[in-house]
């Protein structure tokens, strides 16, 4: 599997540019298709030895070392844990973590990290 996006995936597969969307859209509806991507996530996933729990530790890293990826980064984590509505209002979502101190920022993290269930 190359990447997620679906149209881009239906050109590569010969569909034309113009249909590619509802092709794409219409293949998403298979159970085969559905089962097929899930395999090769999969084995993805089995190939580089990564999971959600990695993938949270990574990015909870990120959010405590003081670099530019924070918000990017709290952003990933949130959508994760469904903190966003899912008609995808979250692409114009601005999350402005000034409000809060870096060490409540490391403290909700932390929580998260150890109990993402709860959230």
């Amino acid at each position: 599997m190359i990447d997620s996006n679906g149209t881009q995936a239906a050109i590569r597969a010969g569909y034309s540019k113009k249909t590619a969307r509802e092709q794409a859209c219409r293949q998403l509806t298979k159970v085969h298709v559905l089962q097929r991507m899930k395999e090769l996530q999969d084995q993805a996933k089995k190939r580089n030895d990564i999971d959600i729990d990695w993938c949270l530790k990574k990015l909870k890293a990120i959010v405590e070392d003081d670099s530019n990826d924070r918000v990017a980064a709290v952003d990933k984590i949130i959508k994760h844990l469904g903190g966003y509505e899912k008609n995808n209002d979250q692409k114009s979502t601005k999350i402005n973590l000034s409000r809060y101190t870096d060490e409540e920022i490391k403290q909700k993290l932390t929580e998260i990290a150890n109990d993402p269930n709860k959230y």
